[in-house]
């Protein structure tokens, strides 16, 4: 019985690794040719970057920016949703990246479709699926148009990303087997509570709305 879950572990891996493969397939332009994408950069290069890059820089200065004094005649920063400033994966790249380029953005936006994959995956596999329809259903929904027409609108795809783990677990906590657990359909509740916490620090409300 081991053996047979530690190989169906495995092949869980393989699917994971397959959905980066064809996710890095699809986006092969930005990876290896160094496209923008999308054309002319939408809002990820005239909002998102310029935004990113100035609370990186004030981060890394040693800065909370709670004030924007660039925009207008000064704004708000760290109260203002979209600056995504308090998302978990924003944080890592803001201090962790010596420069934000416009790679990096694209970079962020890839890996949030490949997320997607991923999360979808564990879904319907929680749901009985097999793992070749669970694989099929994770690329539908990793290229559908929410993430392909929307990869400039990289806070919206941040949020919808993880949109299947939210889905997954609140499932799970209204199960019969997870109330027969002691405690599991409550740590099920609390786990989709906090998932929905973290997509909703990526910074756009209309999608977090929407789950």
């Amino acid at each position: 019985m081991v053996g047979k879950n530690l190989s169906g572990r495995k092949l869980d891996f393989l699917a994971i690794l397959l959905l980066a493969l064809t996710c890095a397939g699809f986006y092969w332009r930005i990876l290896f040719v160094g496209a923008w994408m999308p054309s002319g950069g939408g809002d990820l290069v005239s909002f998102l970057w310029p935004t990113y890059t100035f609370a990186a820089r004030s981060l890394r200065s040693g800065v909370l920016p709670l004030w924007n004094p660039y925009l207008y005649s000064g704004m708000p920063f760290a109260a203002d949703n979209q600056s995504g400033l308090f998302y978990p994966v924003n944080l890592l790249v803001f201090l962790l990246v010596p420069k934000l380029t416009y790679f990096v953005m694209e970079l962020m936006s890839v890996a949030h479709v490949w997320w997607a994959g991923v999360g979808m995956y564990i879904l319907l596999r929680t749901m009985n699926a097999r793992r070749v329809p669970a694989f099929a259903g994770a690329l539908a929904w990793m290229f559908s148009d929410v993430f392909v027409i929307h990869f400039g609108n990289y806070n919206l795809i941040a949020v919808a990303a993880w949109l299947p783990l939210i889905f997954a677990t609140f499932r799970l906590s209204l199960s019969r087997e997870a109330g027969e657990g002691r405690g599991g359909g409550l740590r099920c509740a609390l786990a989709a509570g906090a998932l929905w916490g973290m997509a909703s620090l990526a910074g756009h409300a209309q999608m977090m709305l929407f789950i």
